[in-house]
C-alpha cells in the first residue's frame, strides 16, 4: 500500500487520480489560513491531502473536500476517517458544477487542473484530473463569487497591525520567512480577515487568471511565486483572492517569492520552515 506519513496524519495515495505531489503540499502550507475562518471547501480533493493540512492549520475549521472522481473522493474519504480531525472533515463525490452548498465558505482553495483540451490525455480519470475540461479557473472564479462568505463567520480575528518591520521583511501572515515585496499601510490586516480563494496554477497562468478573476469581481490580495532555484524562472504560483467589498481592500497585493531547492539540491531554508509542521 502506497501510504504518505506526515508529523500528524498519513495518506493513502493508491485510487486517487491526483497523487500525492508538491504543489498540495505547497498550498497546503503556504496559503493564508488565519484561524478565523469556520468553513471551508476543497475543490478537487484528490488524496485528500490540501484539507488534511487545512485541518491541521486551523483547529476548528470544518472541511467540506468535493471531487468528480468517485475512487478518489472514497480515498480522501478513507484518509480523513483515519485522521485525527475526522469530525471536522467531510468527501463528497461531485462536479462543482452541480454542488449546491446550503452555507458559504470562509476559504475555497484548490490545485486544479491546468492541462487544455489539446492536451487531452488518454485515460478518463487522469483527464479529469488534470486538465481544465472538467474544472478550470473561471469555474472556481464564478463559484468563489457566489459562495464565499461576504463577512467572515468567525468573526474579530486577534491580533496587530503590521508594523514597518514586518513589512519589509518576512511575511506577517505565517511567519515562514518568505521573501516579501509589499507597500506599507496596504490593509493586509483588514484582507487576511477578508474570504478568500486560494489556488496553485502554474506561472503562465497568472495574466489569464487575474483577468478571469476581475470579471468575477474578485481582488487580488496575495501571490506568492515560486521556483525550483534560484538559475529557474518562477514555474508556480499560489494567487489568493478577496471579494472586493471594502474600500480598505482596494490596494497593491502582497507579492512574495520562495525558492525550493538549494544549489546542491537540499530544501532551502523556507521551504523548510514552510513545511516543517507536516514533513517527518
Amino acid at each position: 500500500m502506497s501510504v504518505f506519513r506526515f508529523k500528524q496524519f498519513s495518506v493513502k495515495n493508491e485510487k486517487s487520480a491526483m497523487k500525492v505531489g508538491t504543489d498540495g503540499v505547497l498550498l497546503g502550507s503556504a496559503m493564508t489560513i488565519t484561524g478565523f475562518e469556520k468553513r471551508m471547501l476543497d475543490v478537487g480533493t484528490g488524496t485528500g491531502l490540501i484539507a488534511l493540512m487545512a485541518a491541521q492549520r486551523n483547529a476548528q475549521a470544518e472541511i467540506t473536500a468535493v471531487d468528480i472522481d468517485e475512487a478518489s473522493a472514497r480515498e480522501a474519504a478513507y484518509n480523513f476517517a483515519k485522521s485525527p480531525f475526522s469530525e471536522r472533515l467531510t468527501a463528497l463525490c461531485t462536479p462543482l458544477s452541480r454542488f449546491s452548498p446550503e452555507n458559504s465558505f470562509d476559504l475555497i482553495f484548490s490545485n486544479p487542473p491546468y492541462y487544455d483540451t489539446s492536451l487531452l490525455n488518454p485515460k478518463p480519470r487522469q483527464a479529469a484530473a488534470r486538465h481544465t475540461e472538467t474544472l478550470s479557473y473561471r469555474d472556481l472564479c464564478a463559484f468563489a463569487a457566489e459562495y464565499l462568505t461576504r463577512v467572515g463567520s468567525g468573526g474579530d480575528l486577534p491580533g496587530k497591525a503590521v508594523s514597518d518591520q514586518e513589512a519589509n521583511c518576512e511575511n506577517p501572515q505565517a511567519g515562514c520567512g518568505l521573501k516579501a515585496k509589499m507597500q506599507t499601510g496596504c490593509g493586509l490586516e483588514a484582507k487576511t480577515q477578508a474570504c478568500r480563494l486560494s489556488i496553485i496554477l502554474p506561472s503562465d497562468c497568472e495574466r489569464e487568471l487575474l483577468r478571469t478573476a476581475a470579471s468575477y469581481g474578485l481582488q487580488l490580495f496575495r501571490i506568492l511565486r515560486i521556483r525550483t532555484t534560484l538559475t529557474k524562472p518562477f514555474s508556480r504560483i499560489i494567487a489568493e483572492f478577496t471579494i472586493s467589498v471594502n474600500a480598505s481592500l482596494e490596494s497593491l497585493p502582497l507579492e512574495e517569492e520562495l525558492t525550493l531547492l538549494q544549489e546542491d539540491g537540499s530544501r532551502s531554508p523556507e521551504y523548510k520552515a514552510l513545511t516543517s509542521e507536516f514533513y517527518l
